[in-house]
Protein backbone atom coordinates (compact mmCIF):
# COMPACT_ATOMS: atom_id res chain seq x y z
CA UNK A 1 0.00 0.00 0.00
CA UNK A 2 1.49 3.37 -0.99
CA UNK A 3 1.98 5.62 2.18
CA UNK A 4 1.25 8.82 0.41
CA UNK A 5 -2.18 7.78 -0.52
CA UNK A 6 -2.60 6.43 3.03
CA UNK A 7 -1.21 10.07 3.79
CA UNK A 8 -3.43 11.85 2.31
CA UNK A 9 -7.02 10.65 3.27
CA UNK A 10 -5.84 11.03 6.58
CA UNK A 11 -5.56 14.44 5.97
CA UNK A 12 -8.73 14.81 3.81
CA UNK A 13 -10.69 12.88 7.22
CA UNK A 14 -8.57 15.53 9.87
CA UNK A 15 -10.37 18.37 7.60
CA UNK A 16 -13.77 17.08 6.81
CA UNK A 17 -16.28 17.97 8.97
CA UNK A 18 -18.25 15.19 7.57
CA UNK A 19 -17.98 11.44 6.65
CA UNK A 20 -15.96 10.69 3.69
CA UNK A 21 -16.99 8.52 1.34
CA UNK A 22 -14.90 6.51 -1.38
CA UNK A 23 -16.67 8.23 -4.22
CA UNK A 24 -16.10 11.75 -2.69
CA UNK A 25 -12.34 10.62 -2.54
CA UNK A 26 -12.19 9.47 -6.55
CA UNK A 27 -13.99 13.17 -7.19
CA UNK A 28 -11.45 14.52 -5.38
CA UNK A 29 -8.12 12.77 -7.00
CA UNK A 30 -10.13 13.51 -10.61
CA UNK A 31 -10.42 17.34 -9.86
CA UNK A 32 -5.98 17.20 -8.52
CA UNK A 33 -5.20 15.43 -11.97
CA UNK A 34 -6.72 18.39 -13.68
CA UNK A 35 -4.96 20.82 -12.24
CA UNK A 36 -1.43 21.83 -12.52
CA UNK A 37 1.25 20.17 -10.63
CA UNK A 38 2.08 21.86 -7.36
CA UNK A 39 5.84 23.10 -7.07
CA UNK A 40 7.56 21.72 -4.02
CA UNK A 41 7.96 24.62 -1.37
CA UNK A 42 11.61 23.76 -0.01
CA UNK A 43 13.27 20.68 0.48
CA UNK A 44 11.71 17.82 2.12
CA UNK A 45 8.44 19.07 1.65
CA UNK A 46 5.91 16.67 -0.11
CA UNK A 47 5.63 15.46 -3.72
CA UNK A 48 3.05 16.98 -5.84
CA UNK A 49 -0.18 14.52 -5.01
CA UNK A 50 -0.87 13.14 -8.75
CA UNK A 51 2.73 11.88 -9.00
CA UNK A 52 2.67 10.19 -6.01
CA UNK A 53 -0.90 8.64 -6.62
CA UNK A 54 -1.11 7.16 -9.96
CA UNK A 55 -4.03 6.50 -11.74
CA UNK A 56 -4.58 2.58 -10.84
CA UNK A 57 -4.56 3.81 -7.31
CA UNK A 58 -7.85 5.50 -7.71
CA UNK A 59 -9.87 2.19 -7.83
CA UNK A 60 -12.37 2.17 -5.05
CA UNK A 61 -11.09 -1.02 -3.85
CA UNK A 62 -7.70 0.60 -3.25
CA UNK A 63 -8.94 3.56 -1.80
CA UNK A 64 -10.77 1.29 0.63
CA UNK A 65 -7.88 -0.97 1.15
CA UNK A 66 -5.89 2.25 2.48
CA UNK A 67 -8.23 3.11 4.60
CA UNK A 68 -8.07 0.24 6.51
CA UNK A 69 -4.52 0.41 6.64
CA UNK A 70 -5.11 4.06 7.91
CA UNK A 71 -7.44 2.60 10.52
CA UNK A 72 -4.78 -0.22 11.76
CA UNK A 73 -2.19 2.31 11.70
CA UNK A 74 -4.18 4.67 14.02
CA UNK A 75 -4.81 1.77 16.27
CA UNK A 76 -0.95 1.01 16.56
CA UNK A 77 0.39 3.98 17.04
CA UNK A 78 -2.18 4.48 19.73
CA UNK A 79 -3.55 7.80 18.29
CA UNK A 80 -5.83 9.90 20.02
CA UNK A 81 -8.10 9.30 16.67
CA UNK A 82 -10.07 5.99 15.25
CA UNK A 83 -11.50 5.82 12.13
CA UNK A 84 -14.59 4.53 11.62
CA UNK A 85 -16.93 3.94 8.71
CA UNK A 86 -20.47 4.89 9.02
CA UNK A 87 -23.51 4.81 6.44
CA UNK A 88 -22.25 8.08 4.81
CA UNK A 89 -18.57 7.05 4.61
CA UNK A 90 -15.31 7.17 6.60
CA UNK A 91 -14.68 9.72 9.53
CA UNK A 92 -12.09 10.04 12.30
CA UNK A 93 -13.08 10.79 15.72
CA UNK A 94 -11.72 11.08 19.35
CA UNK A 95 -11.34 7.87 21.18
CA UNK A 96 -12.48 7.04 24.41
CA UNK A 97 -12.40 9.24 27.41
CA UNK A 98 -10.59 12.85 24.86
CA UNK A 99 -13.89 13.97 24.21
CA UNK A 100 -14.32 15.41 27.57
CA UNK A 101 -11.12 17.70 27.44
CA UNK A 102 -12.84 18.87 23.76
CA UNK A 103 -16.37 19.94 25.33
CA UNK A 104 -14.01 21.64 28.48
CA UNK A 105 -12.14 23.52 25.35
CA UNK A 106 -15.13 24.77 23.96
CA UNK A 107 -17.31 25.19 26.89
CA UNK A 108 -20.07 22.84 25.73
CA UNK A 109 -22.35 20.43 27.89
CA UNK A 110 -22.37 16.75 27.97
CA UNK A 111 -23.89 14.57 25.52
CA UNK A 112 -27.49 13.95 26.38
CA UNK A 113 -28.04 10.34 27.39
CA UNK A 114 -31.35 8.69 26.25
CA UNK A 115 -33.71 7.21 28.52
CA UNK A 116 -34.71 3.80 29.13
CA UNK A 117 -38.11 4.86 27.37
CA UNK A 118 -36.77 6.25 24.17
CA UNK A 119 -33.61 3.29 24.15
CA UNK A 120 -36.62 0.95 24.15
CA UNK A 121 -39.05 2.62 21.60
CA UNK A 122 -35.89 2.62 19.11
CA UNK A 123 -35.05 -0.91 20.08
CA UNK A 124 -38.68 -1.85 18.82
CA UNK A 125 -38.50 0.53 15.63
CA UNK A 126 -35.47 -0.90 14.86
CA UNK A 127 -36.60 -4.54 14.54
CA UNK A 128 -40.24 -3.95 13.27
CA UNK A 129 -39.75 -1.15 11.39
CA UNK A 130 -41.88 0.27 9.28
CA UNK A 131 -43.91 0.12 12.58
CA UNK A 132 -47.14 2.42 13.61
CA UNK A 133 -47.42 4.20 17.09
CA UNK A 134 -49.54 1.57 17.95
CA UNK A 135 -48.03 -1.09 17.07
CA UNK A 136 -45.13 0.13 19.28
CA UNK A 137 -47.33 1.02 22.07
CA UNK A 138 -48.93 -2.51 21.60
CA UNK A 139 -45.45 -3.85 22.13
CA UNK A 140 -44.01 -1.74 24.82
CA UNK A 141 -47.83 -1.57 27.13
CA UNK A 142 -47.32 2.46 27.28
CA UNK A 143 -48.15 5.88 25.20
CA UNK A 144 -45.46 6.53 23.31
CA UNK A 145 -47.01 9.36 20.93
CA UNK A 146 -44.31 12.00 22.60
CA UNK A 147 -41.41 9.63 22.81
CA UNK A 148 -41.96 8.91 19.17
CA UNK A 149 -42.18 12.11 18.60
CA UNK A 150 -38.51 13.33 20.29
CA UNK A 151 -36.81 10.69 19.04
CA UNK A 152 -38.19 12.21 15.19
CA UNK A 153 -36.70 15.48 16.64
CA UNK A 154 -33.39 14.25 17.54
CA UNK A 155 -33.46 12.77 13.77
CA UNK A 156 -32.55 9.00 15.09
CA UNK A 157 -36.31 8.30 13.61
CA UNK A 158 -38.38 9.16 11.02
CA UNK A 159 -41.78 9.28 9.14
CA UNK A 160 -41.58 6.30 6.85
CA UNK A 161 -45.24 6.77 5.28
CA UNK A 162 -48.45 5.39 6.34
CA UNK A 163 -49.65 1.90 6.86
CA UNK A 164 -52.69 0.73 4.91
CA UNK A 165 -54.74 0.60 7.84
CA UNK A 166 -58.15 2.35 8.98
CA UNK A 167 -56.80 5.73 9.56
CA UNK A 168 -53.31 5.62 7.14
CA UNK A 169 -51.65 6.24 10.34
CA UNK A 170 -48.09 7.06 10.48
CA UNK A 171 -45.16 4.64 9.90
CA UNK A 172 -42.19 5.33 11.52
CA UNK A 173 -38.14 3.79 10.61
CA UNK A 174 -34.67 4.26 11.78
CA UNK A 175 -32.54 7.34 10.22
CA UNK A 176 -28.64 6.84 9.32
CA UNK A 177 -28.02 9.25 12.53
CA UNK A 178 -29.73 6.09 14.00
CA UNK A 179 -27.09 4.39 12.80
CA UNK A 180 -24.27 6.62 13.71
CA UNK A 181 -25.10 6.76 17.30
CA UNK A 182 -25.38 2.68 17.47
CA UNK A 183 -22.00 2.72 15.68
CA UNK A 184 -23.52 0.40 12.85
CA UNK A 185 -23.11 0.63 9.35
CA UNK A 186 -26.07 -1.07 8.51
CA UNK A 187 -29.12 -2.90 10.38
CA UNK A 188 -27.78 -6.19 9.33
CA UNK A 189 -25.48 -5.60 12.70
CA UNK A 190 -28.24 -5.92 14.77
CA UNK A 191 -28.16 -8.73 16.86
CA UNK A 192 -30.27 -11.29 16.41
CA UNK A 193 -33.72 -10.67 18.24
CA UNK A 194 -35.21 -14.71 17.40
CA UNK A 195 -34.40 -15.19 21.00
CA UNK A 196 -34.50 -11.97 22.64
CA UNK A 197 -37.68 -10.77 24.50
CA UNK A 198 -39.20 -7.34 24.10
CA UNK A 199 -37.63 -6.71 27.09
CA UNK A 200 -34.67 -7.05 26.30
CA UNK A 201 -34.18 -5.12 23.30
CA UNK A 202 -33.53 -1.64 25.01
CA UNK A 203 -30.47 -3.14 26.43
CA UNK A 204 -29.35 -4.46 23.17
CA UNK A 205 -29.25 -1.03 21.79
CA UNK A 206 -28.05 0.32 24.01
CA UNK A 207 -24.69 -2.02 24.29
CA UNK A 208 -24.71 -0.89 20.71
CA UNK A 209 -24.54 2.43 20.94
CA UNK A 210 -21.66 2.26 23.35
CA UNK A 211 -18.73 2.31 20.66
CA UNK A 212 -19.33 5.72 19.02
CA UNK A 213 -20.21 8.56 21.45
CA UNK A 214 -17.34 10.26 21.86
CA UNK A 215 -17.09 11.42 18.20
Amino acid sequence: MDQRLTDILEALLFSSSEPLSVKAVQTLFLRAAEEEPEEPAAQGSFTPVMEQVAPAMLAAGRIREALTALAASLDERGSVYQLVEGPAGWRLVLRQGFARWVRLLRDEPSPRKLGASMMETLAVVAYRQPVTRAEVEAIRGVACERTLAKLVDLELLRVAGRAELPGRPLQYATTERFLEYCGMESLEELPSSDLLNEELLGRVLEEESKADKEA
